[in-house]
């Protein structure tokens, strides 16, 4: 099916004309699917009671909603991209920027408890 898909027309064109979209929409995919397969084993841990959740799980929601945030802006902003619209001073230029540095902080914020 991924072949049906490549040999399109406008794929071909898309990767033609902008082979950088077609390398971060990769990039972009690998990292979904990692972010899925590390959520779904997260909840299975959870639904079979093997990890406890009492205090991370504030972490874990808040770390998937930036992360699916994240992504939408991303898509939002490829879209705009391709389209050859602007982005320049485009709020969703801030937004991802925001959202970047609420995932370190989130990320730091783990390491010193776990280093506790």
């Amino acid at each position: 099916m991924a072949e049906a898909i490549k040999s399109t027309p406008i794929n071909e064109r898309i990767s033609r004309e902008s082979p950088q979209l077609v390398s971060v929409l990769k990039e972009m995919k690998e990292g979904l699917d990692t972010v899925r397969n590390k959520i779904l084993a997260l909840t299975d841990k959870v639904k079979a009671n093997n990890f406890p959740t009492s205090d991370g799980i504030s972490y874990l929601e808040a770390k998937h909603l930036l992360l699916l945030n994240y992504c939408q802006s991303l898509v939002y902003f490829l879209l705009r991209k391709a389209k050859g619209l602007s982005i320049q001073g485009h709020p969703v230029v801030r937004s991802l920027v925001e959202i970047r540095l609420f995932l370190e902080k989130l990320l730091r914020f783990r390491q010193v408890i776990v280093a506790m």
